[in-house]
């Protein structure tokens, strides 16, 4: 089923735009596109991101560190992974993060804060992906006693975006489908990806993020929202969506790939394609 109660609030929205843009300062990680970023995680100390590359020789991931500078760091295998996508921590497990490319493919790793080394622990697939499906983004959460993922379908203008979550057995490389839920958004309202990333919060809640793409020059916009929440029902969980429809936040020149929620901060990561890649950090509130 598509749920499109977001586009019955399009003309509220558009009224209330001026009260919701976002104001903070961006600051620029880097100008060039090899480094733009597609997902983001907070490690101990700093902030993990990985780029979208494709071609050999390109970054995949890099560190942030809280003076904003960027490190990029060593693929630990020989083969290179094809357009990482999202990335997220997981919980409980410190420096531990799932990396995933648009495909499905997915990366555990964990960074090692003395050697400054990745160290790859595990390969695995989400299942059931196939074309013309493209994930963007990916949340890994405890629920229930369970450790669960959920990723996320881009979607494209008229074509809905899906949300899919499931339960995720981190050490038996598996993940078990339970449900999904299909939904578009009224901004930006042209060459829109429905959803661009995703974090799911410790309470269960459900952010993520959209934006506007029409090319490598821009121009882009972005929004955040929180799409609903997750709920305990018995051995497995539900999706509660939010029926407000409007916008957390509304982000004007950029397109936001990269969304982390912690501690009341929102963290926003930029794939601004030929601008490079910008960060942005504010209160959540």
């Amino acid at each position: 089923m598509v749920y499109k109660f977001f586009r019955l609030f399009t003309s509220f929205l558009l009224l209330s735009f001026s009260a919701s843009q976002d104001t903070g300062a961006w600051n620029l990680v880097s100008p060039e596109r090899e480094f733009s970023i597609s997902g983001i995680g907070h490690l101990k100390r700093g902030m993990v991101v990985v780029h979208d590359n494709k071609r050999e020789g390109q970054a995949r991931v890099g560190i942030i560190s809280g003076k904003n500078e960027y490190a990029k760091l060593t693929w630990p295998a020989d083969a290179l992974p094809f357009d990482l996508e999202a990335l997220d921590m997981i919980p409980g497990k410190p420096n531990r993060f799932i990396a995933m490319e648009s495909s499905g493919k997915c990366y555990d790793l964990h960074f090692n804060n003395r050697s400054g080394k990745l160290n790859l622990k595990n390969v695995f697939s989400i299942p059931g992906v196939k074309r013309p499906m493209n994930l963007e983004g990916i949340a890994v959460f405890r629920m229930g006693g369970s450790m669960w993922a959920a990723w996320g379908d881009r979607g494209k203008n008229q074509f809905p975006a899906a949300l899919y979550w499931g339960r995720l057995y981190l050490y038996s490389s598996k993940v078990e489908t339970a449900g999904s839920f299909e939904f578009t958004v009224p901004f930006p309202e042209s060459d829109v990806r429905h959803l661009s990333d995703l974090e799911i919060t410790e309470d269960g809640t459900c952010w993520i993020s959209s934006a506007s793409d029409p090319g490598d020059d821009g121009p882009f916009d972005s929004a955040v929202y929180l799409l609903g929440a997750f709920r305990e029902n018995g051995r497995t969980i539900n999706f509660i969506p939010e029926k407000s429809g409007q916008p957390y936040r509304v982000y004007k020149g950029h397109k936001i790939e990269a969304i982390a929620l912690e501690s009341g901060k929102l963290t926003c990561g930029t794939d601004d394609e030929n601008f490079g890649a910008s960060l942005l950090v504010q209160d959540a509130n």
